[in-house]
């Protein structure tokens, strides 16, 4: 997902749990998902 400002962003959950959020792909090791969501991740 990018937003209005041009920044990447990858929905995540910890696995095994119902914890999920959205995460800055710059703080990811491989700077996020090359895929994006058919739903966006809605």
């Amino acid at each position: 997902m990018v937003n209005a400002y041009g920044n990447s962003w990858t929905h995540v959950r910890i696995a095994g749990t119902s914890t999920q959020g959205w995460i800055y792909d710059g703080d990811l090791d491989n700077a996020g998902s090359w895929d994006e969501c058919p739903n966006n991740g809605r």
